[in-house]
C-alpha cells in the first residue's frame, strides 16, 4: 500500500469517527426545535416526530439524562 492509499484510508476513518460522534449529537440537539414545532404541525408530522424521537424519550425515562433533556427542551418551549 502506498502513502496516498494510506492517507485516503486515514481520512476515511477520521470522517467515519467524526460522523459517529457528530450525528448522534446533532440528533439530540434537534430535539429542541422538534418539540417547539410539534404542536404547530399536522398530525402526520407530529406522529413522525414522535417516532423519530422515541429513543430520546426512552433515554429520558430510563437514564440519568432525563433532567438534562428536560432543561434543554424547556429552553425551546419558551
Amino acid at each position: 500500500m502506498n502513502h496516498r492509499e494510506q492517507d485516503s484510508h486515514g481520512q476515511a476513518g477520521a470522517l467515519a469517527v467524526l460522523l459517529l460522534l457528530v450525528l448522534p449529537l446533532l440528533y439530540v440537539l434537534l430535539l429542541g426545535p422538534a418539540v417547539r414545532w410539534h404542536d404547530d404541525c399536522p398530525s402526520s408530522v407530529q406522529t413522525a416526530i414522535e417516532i423519530v424521537y422515541a429513543p430520546v424519550v426512552w433515554l429520558h425515562s430510563h437514564t440519568w439524562l432525563g433532567p438534562w433533556l428536560e432543561r434543554y427542551v424547556a429552553l425551546w418551549e419558551q
